[in-house]
């Protein structure tokens, strides 16, 4: 399927000047003629992939994570010093 400049930009979540720079850079694959731009929902699906992100922990998680540490660490206090 084929979509405009603006639908593209849409599809994408960013302004029609962005898609212009990075047509013009070849950053983003298009099918161009005189008067005539359109780009592929594949290829843009693709260039998503490409740019993805990892994942990022949220800072809670992280923190859950190390409860065990401090559970274990609370518990050798508890314990005492060892002889």
């Amino acid at each position: 399927m084929l979509l405009t400049k603006s639908e593209a930009a849409k599809f994408l979540g960013i302004a029609i000047r962005t898609l212009d720079d990075w047509r013009a850079a070849g950053s983003i694959a298009c099918i161009q003629r005189p008067n005539f731009v359109r780009f592929l929902v594949s290829d843009l699906e693709a260039f998503i992939q490409r740019h993805r992100q990892p994942e990022r922990v949220h800072r809670t998680l992280r923190r859950r994570t190390r409860l065990p540490r401090v559970e274990q660490k609370a518990e050798q206090i508890a314990e005492g010093p060892l002889e």
